[in-house]
């Protein structure tokens, strides 16, 4: 089963520098053991690792795929 990219809000302090801190709306594709996050509005640059125990302490909520 392939990971797909899907929408969350998250609220973030210095955990995903690439995209910054505070409430964010993020693209993921969540993994058994990693995360990779990249920004909503400009999806086209690099994703960022996130381990998935620091992905369970910042994400808010997934929001619908538009």
């Amino acid at each position: 089963m392939a990971m797909e990219w899907k929408s969350y809000r998250v609220h973030a302090h210095d955990e995903i520098t690439r995209i910054g801190c505070g409430h964010r709306t993020v693209l993921a594709r969540v993994g058994r053991k990693w995360v990779r996050v990249k920004s909503r509005v400009d999806p086209s640059r690099w994703a960022q690792r996130v381990h998935i125990n620091i992905w369970n302490k910042i994400v808010t909520k997934e929001l619908p795929n538009d």
